[in-house]
């Protein structure tokens, strides 16, 4: 690898690091109880936050990384394009 090629390289982890950077400290706060990170597309309550152990997830990361499971959110709340799959005792 020449030099040039691995100035490249690392110009190119710098920037991706920097985009991920970026995208977590853009945090939008719609209401005064709500944070939403547009580029990652999350959703929490600051509640769920100052207290994870009161919002446990309902369902398997593998789930989700499959695109089979309810999109969640902190408050316990399911989307609308998921909730009839979704028992109701998860709801």
């Amino acid at each position: 690898m020449t030099i040039d090629e691995r100035e490249a390289e690392i110009r190119d982890t710098w920037n991706r690091r920097s985009a991920a950077v970026k995208a977590i400290l853009e945090v939008q706060r719609p209401q005064r109880n709500h944070l939403y990170w547009p580029q990652l597309e999350v959703d929490l309550t600051v509640d769920s936050i100052k207290h994870a152990e009161r919002y446990p997830l309902p369902c398997r990361a593998d789930q989700v990384t499959k695109g089979e499971g309810p999109a969640l959110f902190a408050d316990g709340s399911v989307s609308s394009q998921f909730a009839s799959r979704v028992p109701s005792s998860a709801q």
